[in-house]
C-alpha cells in the first residue's frame, strides 16, 4: 500500500485583535465627536434668524412661555419675585449677562419687562436666544 504524505490545508483564520482595535477606535471618536446637549424642561419655540451669534458662558437664563410666566433655573417665578432673584444672581455673577429665551408667541411686553428688571439690578450685556433658520 502507497502512503501519499498528507497535505495539511490551512484554515483561513481572522485575528480578532486588530477587529477589536478598530472597533474600539471608531467608539471613542464618535463618543468625542456627539454632542451632549442640555435642553431646557420647558418647551420654548424661540424665533428664527439667519445669523448666529457667539456663545456666551455662565449667563443668568431667564425662560419667557407663550403664556407670559417667567422661569429660572426651571422654577416658575412672579415678577416680583424674578426681580429680586435677578439682583441675587447678578451680584454673584461676574460676567453679568442676561440670557432671555422667549417664545415666539410670547408677549412682548413680557420681554421687554425682563429687559428693564435685568438692567436695572446691573446686567451689562442683554441677549435673546434664537434659533437658526
Amino acid at each position: 500500500m502507497l502512503h501519499f504524505p498528507e497535505r495539511h490545508r490551512h484554515g483561513i483564520t481572522i485575528h480578532l485583535t486588530a477587529l477589536i482595535d478598530i472597533v474600539f477606535l471608531l467608539i471613542i471618536f464618535f463618543l468625542l465627536t456627539s454632542n451632549f446637549i442640555m435642553e431646557d424642561a420647558i418647551a420654548v419655540k424661540l424665533p428664527d434668524v439667519e445669523s448666529i451669534g457667539m456663545p456666551v458662558e455662565k449667563e443668568v437664563v431667564v425662560v419667557i412661555d407663550k403664556a407670559g410666566n417667567f422661569f429660572v433655573d426651571e422654577q416658575r417665578l412672579e415678577a416680583k419675585d424674578l426681580e429680586v432673584h435677578l439682583r441675587t444672581r447678578l451680584n454673584l455673577s461676574v460676567r453679568k449677562n442676561v440670557l432671555i429665551k422667549a417664545d415666539r408667541e410670547a408677549v412682548f411686553d413680557s420681554v421687554v419687562q425682563v429687559m428693564d428688571m435685568a438692567k436695572k439690578n446691573g446686567a451689562k450685556h442683554l441677549m435673546v436666544a434664537t434659533e437658526q433658520r
